[in-house]
């Protein structure tokens, strides 16, 4: 390759998808493979969070910085923040928030408590 950069274009993706400008020349090897802007995957996406939130984990190429870990409760906000956040070589993550979090497998729950350190006895939640 004689040092020349070539910039990376994955295939199956929709249009108008910002890229960063990340290049090849970083040593790794890089294919076709599952991609964040694959129509299939984010129509999955939109349908989930027609129904939950979702937990987005955000990690960055080559452990930039620690990951940046949200909930999301819409498509366009999740899909401004890929277009805007997201950088090529960056891995997500998502899962469903109805599915994981849960009353039946929190850590720990509390509520907070007034001046004087009580909490209400039951509520509307």
């Amino acid at each position: 390759m004689s040092g020349e950069r070539k910039q990376f274009r994955p295939g199956n993706t929709r249009p108008g998808v910002a890229r960063s400008e990340r290049t090849m020349a970083d040593g790794v090897n890089w294919v076709v493979g599952d991609s964040t802007t694959d129509v299939e995957r984010l129509a999955r996406l939109r349908s989930v969070l027609e129904e939950s939130f979702v937990i987005v984990e955000h990690r960055f190429y080559f452990g930039s910085r620690a990951p940046h870990i949200f909930v999301v409760d819409n498509f366009d906000d999740l899909d401004a923040y890929l277009r805007e956040k997201a950088h090529a070589g960056d891995s997500m993550w998502f899962w469903c928030y109805e599915e994981l979090c849960r009353d039946d497998n929190s850590i720990t729950h509390g509520k907070v408590p007034d001046a004087r350190g009580l909490v209400p006895d039951g509520g509307a939640y």
